[in-house]
């Protein structure tokens, strides 16, 4: 049987990815407090782009969220125009 390394288990990866979204959020409140000191220009050009990247993604998400909360809305007020026999018929 050869050796080999099945790579981390379920439970490192679970609090890796703990330890980053704390870290993404350290870095987020971060940048919040950079921006409102006006202090961003003295940030590394990595640090910048993280923000950038990370701003974007924050954007697409809000969006995203938005149009979910608009489709949830329209459909809500779809049901409540029908019937209960119609709601029935459409197995809902």
């Amino acid at each position: 049987m050869p050796c080999r390394d099945d790579g981390p288990s379920e439970y490192d990866c679970d609090m890796m990815k703990r330890r980053l979204d704390v870290a993404t959020r350290v870095a987020c409140e971060l940048s919040h407090i950079l921006r409102g000191n006006k202090q961003l220009d003295q940030a590394t050009r990595e640090t910048k782009e993280w923000i950038q990247r990370h701003d974007a993604a924050d954007a697409k998400r809000k969006l995203e969220e938005e149009r979910e909360r608009q489709e949830k809305k329209v459909r809500r007020s779809a049901l409540a125009k029908l019937t209960l026999a119609e709601k029935k018929a459409l197995g809902l």
